[in-house]
């Protein structure tokens, strides 16, 4: 059985539609704010904006925090990801 959105959805989706962006956007400070919020409320951890890193996708998140947390010639390892097209972008954006 389907039932219609609600119209608060709808319109929210139309207004995000206009601004003509369907792709990433910037972290601004209301999506900043409302981690800080997430993480104060729902873990319990109060964090700093400044700790917050935006990355873009799942790879380039995965490849970052490898990059960040090692060094050349340190052992990783990174559990496969479903597809193998998949891995082959991520190994490529390690550059380890």
């Amino acid at each position: 059985m389907d039932f219609k959105t609600a119209p608060a959805i709808i319109d929210a989706l139309v207004k995000r539609a206009k601004i003509g962006l369907m792709g990433f956007t910037l972290a601004d400070d209301k999506y900043l704010s409302s981690i800080r919020w997430w993480m104060k409320n729902m873990r319990d951890w109060e964090i700093e904006k400044d700790w917050i890193v935006p990355t873009y996708g799942t790879i380039h998140s995965v490849a970052t925090t490898i990059r960040a947390f090692t060094e050349e010639g340190d052992g990783v390892i990174v559990q496969l990801l479903s597809t193998t097209g998949m891995n082959r972008q991520s190994e490529g954006r390690i550059e380890r």
